[in-house]
């Protein structure tokens, strides 16, 4: 991005920062001139996603709530 640019809020000279928290990018316009720079908030993007894939069915857990139904019925198990 272009280093001076336009703020689109107030109309003052600065440039586009881009924070990336945990995938998340926050976008800010920070102002030239000031000994604690101003910024203002642009927006967020969040990070993208790979579809709706759904995960694999762990076995582990399946054979688990299998044993915790049985024995919420009554069933014997030997």
């Amino acid at each position: 991005m272009a280093d001076n640019q336009l703020c689109p809020k107030c109309g003052r000279r600065g440039k586009v920062i881009v924070q990336n928290i945990y995938g998340h990018k926050y976008y800010y316009f920070q102002h030239y001139g000031f000994e604690k720079p101003k910024r203002h908030y642009l927006g967020k993007e969040k990070p993208k996603s790979n579809g709706d894939k759904e995960r694999p069915s762990n076995l582990l857990l399946e054979v688990l709530r299998l044993l915790k139904r049985l024995s919420s019925k009554g069933g014997a198990i030997n």
